[in-house]
């Protein structure tokens, strides 16, 4: 008895296989497209309701509760930033002057003190162009006043201007920095050279503590520079 051998093909699924796995790209596809679309258009939708879709949920609430936006944030830093260096470049000199034997409060000694001697202690005539001769000698060689002339007191500080805590020296010298020397009356006048020398006052041992202060001024016919220090 023989037997007929009959043979069952095997079926065949990667059809099957290749359109599901299409049809899940599409999905996903699909969906990720909808998910930009949304988060472009603020997860609004028509009618004024909002689209709670998980992956979005947490965005838009985040969205939701940020009322500041890149150019506040900007603004801000901005306003902050100038505010710190205007009072950490103005705020010392706001108190400087209240500070007794500070740098700036001997600067500004040191500039009126050269005001008073070369517009008004040291001429006759006050508005003259000229340093009056005869109150400059009077008073580099320490005279308490001079006829005429618009300083009086018994010491330096008292004659340009200046409290008790205050030292000073003032000397009247050429543009290369030589002080002036004084010949006596029909002797040549003042030079570069010879005694006594047209400075008064004491000295300071470390420059970087002297504020000082300069007036170009004409004595005799000869421009000279006006020199107050004051510690």
């Amino acid at each position: 008895m023989q037997f007929a051998e009959t043979i069952v093909p095997t079926p065949n699924y990667s059809g099957c296989k290749a359109g599901r796995s299409s049809a899940i790209k599409s999905i996903l596809a699909l969906r990720i497209a909808i998910t930009r679309l949304i988060g472009a258009l603020g997860t609004r939708i028509p009618g004024g309701g909002r689209v709670q879709l998980p992956w979005v949920a947490e965005r838009s609430a985040v969205e939701d509760r940020r009322g500041q936006t890149n150019l506040d944030f900007i603004l801000g830093v901005t306003i902050l930033v100038v505010a710190v260096v205007f009072v950490w470049l103005f705020l010392p000199n706001l108190f400087g002057p209240f500070v007794d034997g500070d740098t700036h409060s001997d600067s500004l000694a040191a500039e009126r003190a050269a005001n008073n001697l070369a517009e008004d202690a040291l001429k006759t005539q006050p508005g003259a162009d000229e340093l009056d001769e005869d109150c400059v000698v009077a008073f580099f060689m320490g005279s308490s006043s001079a006829p005429g002339c618009g300083f009086s007191g018994s010491t330096l500080t008292e004659q340009i201007g200046l409290g008790e805590l205050h030292f000073a020296n003032v000397s009247a010298e050429f543009t290369n920095g030589t002080v002036l020397a004084w010949h006596g009356p029909g002797a040549g006048g003042f030079s570069d050279s010879g005694t006594p020398k047209l400075s008064r006052g004491g000295t300071h041992g470390s420059t970087s503590d002297v504020s000082v202060a300069r007036r170009v001024v004409s004595i005799d016919g000869q421009r000279a520079v006006l020199v107050v220090r004051v510690w």
